[in-house]
């Protein structure tokens, strides 16, 4: 600490900050350049002692600050352990201790020297996270300053990922050889070695490999050659010495090692190269996480809780992409196109309630939906029904929306659905559905075969903090009496005019790992010890759940919010989306499926560019916009996707300056430039024909975007 006394203060906070839950608190810093490091002493005011939460979130300038720099350099001076081994930093908070009064291990002082601006005062925002299970627990920040610290390397910067691709890159010629324990490349002057690394039970590996154009696919068989169930540890890893290293799509440096299922890949630079790593089959998927370990300089993908019955088998199957470019966009773009995941996005969307379609006069509906050419309406849920007295409200899940207590609510949902497609022909509804949990009071009683059991046997129970009535996680089968009981649910949607579903937490719930249950197993998943050994069988839902949840899918349009993790729902032609708000880091979730992020009610424009900034586009709530670029979105068949521009066949959409087009567009093209308010405007940017292709120089000013659209469909 004799460093931080010494060290020079170049700005001081006036006083005491405190910050509500759910809340946040901007101010603003002088100018400052050099070396500095942000220290400050924070913790969640309680009554009493009660452990910690991520509940500090900061934003230096817009950009988030956490425990890293970059992959291999630490902003961290101070404040690095957490309390009872916990993490001091996830999801992008900060850990902070709840109780009365703060402690010395409470201060952080994060060097922050990359982010200041010297020739500008620099914003620095503190947020608090929403109230949890406690109640009230607002920040209180002490000592907040700015001061001179130790000059640290300052790192590479990223590589071009804006510039805007006319082509996706061809894949290299390389050649590769294997055995057990490694793959070997050599593409495009680079050469590396995959390492597999396996611990655990006795057993049997048998490798075969088959290269493709694009890639070379492992199978790995394994036999559990013994009379008891074994468990193994699998990890295929990669040396790196590169900066700017893809985890499940995420280059944040505070993220080392993911569950990563909805994204199950890890990319990595090889000079001006670069390689990535696929999991492909439904149980490595399911169970895969993504990781980089500093001390070795490796970057994989791995199993730790691969487990089989005596006598079984199974084949783990996973890809290695030698890629031309050191390009991650490149890399994923042609996953996506092996995945065949480039299909045609309807759009645009919104959400409701019933009674706010209700309430709407019918020549207003009609002409919101108009302007924003509509072509989805999706059911806001958990079902509640605002007319019921009950205190705290009652809410619908699985098959509780078929109880008495919602009829009501389910006659004017109906009447909500044909309002909704009297306004507006064409336009596809979906009602609200989700059978990971049901809040049926005796659902415990009812669907005892199904209830999702934790690892201390105990039910899967919430209740969002006493705000809802409670609900009981589910795991629905072909089988069970809740996997059958929710066919019924899906007819009644239908029943009530419905066109399908929008699904909700359709494949995942906890991002952070597995949604698992000790209640059946699924004969490829367990908890295990260091050395392999069974600690519990598990059941992962999203296995457990496949036929069931392919039977519900076949009744209609589906939206689901959590893109797929199987491969049949990964060739199949729902929607997917990702709940992707304001510092929400869920968006790389979607780079393998509809490239859709879910804004909620947000209507700035600055939340559309930064979506767009992120490959990704807008599927909010509201369909009262002040900006007009949602009109213009869809349809969307992706051709490419990277930061600031998605090309599709039919359009192209950008906040990214530069030459823009297509090799093939024989047809009229049109283009629009959308100004700093989101306001449409007829651009007149030159347009070129060459061989068949059409090309415009585009030019936009920041906080700007364009969209060009081809209007007859291009090969």
């Amino acid at each position: 600490m004799v460093p931080l006394l010494l060290a020079a203060i170049l700005w001081h906070a006036p006083a005491t900050i405190r910050v509500p839950n759910g809340e946040s608190r901007t101010l603003e810093i002088p100018a400052a350049a050099g070396p500095a490091r942000l220290v400050l002493r924070v913790h969640a005011n309680y009554w009493r002692p009660a452990g910690s939460n991520p509940l500090l979130r900061i934003l230096l300038n817009g950009h988030e600050v956490g425990p890293m720099r970059d992959r291999r350099t630490s902003r961290l001076a101070s404040g690095a352990a957490g309390d009872h081994g916990s993490m001091r930093f996830d999801f992008g908070r900060w850990r902070v201790s709840q109780g009365p009064v703060a402690t010395a291990r409470d201060e952080l002082a994060l060097d922050v020297s990359d982010l200041l601006r010297p020739d500008e005062p620099t914003s620095l925002t503190l947020a608090c996270a929403p109230a949890g299970s406690l109640g009230a627990t607002p920040l209180v920040v002490d000592g907040l300053r700015l001061e001179s610290g130790p000059a640290i390397e300052t790192p590479l910067p990223a590589p071009d990922w804006r510039t805007p691709r006319l082509d996706l890159p061809p894949p290299p010629r390389f050649e590769v050889e294997a055995d057990r324990s490694a793959v070997r490349l050599a593409w495009s002057g680079a050469t590396r070695e995959v390492r597999t690394v396996v611990t655990g039970g006795e057993h049997t590996w048998e490798r075969r490999i088959e290269p493709f154009a694009t890639r070379v696919e492992v199978r790995d068989t394994v036999t559990n050659t013994t009379a008891h169930v074994v468990g193994i540890r699998i990890r295929h890893a990669v040396v790196t010495d590169a900066a700017w290293i893809h985890l499940g799509g995420r280059l944040d440096p505070d993220v080392a090692d993911a569950y990563s299922p909805w994204n199950p890949t890890a990319f990595t630079p090889v000079g001006e190269a670069g390689l990535g790593l696929v999991a492909e089959d439904d149980v490595f998927r399911q169970q895969v996480y993504v990781d980089f370990d500093a001390a070795g300089g490796t970057v994989g993908i791995r199993t730790d809780m691969l487990c089989l019955a005596p006598g079984e088998r199974h084949t783990l199957v996973w890809s290695v992409y030698p890629i031309r470019t050191p390009s991650y966009w490149d890399f994923i773009n042609t996953v996506r196109a092996d995945w065949q995941v480039n299909r045609t996005l309807p759009g645009s969307f919104m959400w409701f309630t019933p009674d706010t379609v209700l309430a709407m006069p019918p020549d207003k509906l009609r002409d919101a939906l108009a302007r924003q050419r509509t072509s989805v309406a999706a059911m806001f849920g958990g079902w509640v029904d605002p007319h019921r007295a009950e205190r705290p409200p009652r809410i619908g899940f699985g098959t509780a929306v078929l109880a008495d207590e919602f009829a009501d609510y389910r006659e004017r949902i109906r009447s909500a659905v044909a309002r909704l497609k009297e306004a507006r022909s064409g336009l596809r509804v979906l009602l609200y559905f989700d059978p990971q949990r049901d809040s049926s009071p005796d659902a415990l009683r009812r669907y005892a075969d199904s209830v999702l059991l934790a690892l201390d046997g105990r039910p899967e129970r919430v209740d969002w903090a006493g705000r809802f009535s409670p609900a009981w996680g589910m795991v629905p089968t072909v089988g069970n009496g809740f996997g059958r009981a929710m066919g019924a649910v899906v007819r009644a949607m239908r029943e009530l005019g419905a066109d399908g579903l929008y699904w909700d937490e359709m494949d995942g719930v906890d991002y952070r790992a597995p949604r698992a249950t000790t209640n059946a197993w699924d004969g490829r998943s367990c908890v295990l010890g260091e050395d392999g050994a069974i600690r519990a069988k598990l059941g992962l839902v999203n296995l457990l759940s496949e036929a069931a949840k392919l039977g519900y899918a076949d009744a209609g349009v589906v939206l689901g919010n959590v893109p797929p993790t199987t491969r049949r729902f990964t060739e199949r032609s729902d929607l997917r989306m990702v709940e992707a708000g304001e510092l929400q880091p869920w968006g790389p979730m979607a780079h393998l499926t509809t490239p859709l992020a879910y804004i909620g009610n947000r209507a700035d424009w600055a939340m559309v560019l930064a979506k767009i900034d992120e490959g990704l586009l807008v599927a909010g709530a509201r369909i009262d916009y002040d900006h007009d670029i949602v009109a213009r979105l869809f349809p969307l068949t992706p051709e490419y996707l990277q930061p600031g521009t998605l090309r599709g066949r039919e359009r192209i959409i950008t906040t990214q300056s530069g030459t823009h087009g297509w090799r093939s567009c024989a047809g009229a093209v049109r283009a629009f430039r959308y100004d700093t308010s989101g306001h449409e405007q007829r651009a007149d940017w030159r347009l070129k024909r060459r061989h068949g292709g059409a090309f415009l120089r585009i030019r936009l000013q920041p906080g700007e975007a364009a969209i060009v659209e081809c209007e007859r469909a291009h090969d």
